[in-house]
C-alpha cells in the first residue's frame, strides 16, 4: 500500500511521493577529495589538483595541536562536507613521522569517520591513501605496515580500500 493513495508509477505522482517521503529520495553528492596533513609532513604540493577538476578539501594540523583534536577537528569537517551534500572519493593523509599510541589512535578515528561517511552517502567507498616518503627508513615503513595492519583490522574495513604512494 502506497502512503497517501499516490502511485509511484505515475511521474507526477512519483514527484509527489519523493516530496513526502524524503527518504525516497536519492540525493545526488557533489564528489570532493580531502587531504589531512599531519604537522611535520611534506609533499602537500603533489596532491593538489593543478586543474582544478574536483573540488579539494585541506584540513591542516596546527604546531602543537594534539594528534586527538586534530582528528575531532576533521571528523568535523568530514560532517561539513556530508551536510552540504557532499561525498568524499579520496582522502589524502600526509604522514607525520610518528606512530605512537596517540597517532594510530587518532588516524583509526579518521578511517572509522570515512567508514561511516561513505555508508551514508551510498555514493561507494571513499579511498585512503596513506602519503609518506620512503627515504626516511626502514623504522618509518614498519610504522605505516602497522598502521595499515591496524586499519585493516578495523570492523567494516572493507569499506575503506587503503593505498601508500
Amino acid at each position: 500500500m502506497r502512503p497517501f493513495g499516490i502511485d509511484a508509477d505515475c511521474p507526477t505522482e512519483a514527484l509527489a511521493l519523493a516530496a513526502v517521503h524524503p527518504r525516497t529520495r536519492r540525493q545526488t553528492h557533489r564528489r570532493a577529495r580531502l587531504i589531512v596533513v599531519e604537522d611535520g609532513t611534506t609533499g602537500f604540493e603533489t596532491h593538489v589538483s593543478p586543474d582544478g577538476a574536483e573540488q579539494t578539501v585541506v584540513v591542516a594540523q596546527g604546531g602543537g595541536e594534539r594528534p586527538a583534536e586534530f582528528a575531532h577537528r576533521t571528523v568535523r569537517r568530514i560532517l561539513v562536507l556530508e551536510q552540504s551534500h557532499r561525498s568524499i572519493e579520496r582522502t589524502i593523509l600526509l604522514l607525520a613521522p610518528r606512530f605512537d599510541q596517540e597517532a594510530t589512535a587518532a588516524r583509526l578515528l579518521l578511517a572509522r569517520a570515512l567508514m561511516t561517511h561513505s555508508a551514508a552517502t551510498n555514493d561507494g567507498a571513499s579511498d585512503l591513501v596513506l602519503s609518506a616518503p620512503m627515504s626516511r627508513g626502514p623504522e618509518f615503513g614498519r610504522g605505516i605496515l602497522s598502521l595499515i595492519d591496524v586499519l585493516i583490522g578495523e570492523p567494516g574495513s572493507c569499506s575503506l580500500p587503503v593505498s601508500v604512494c
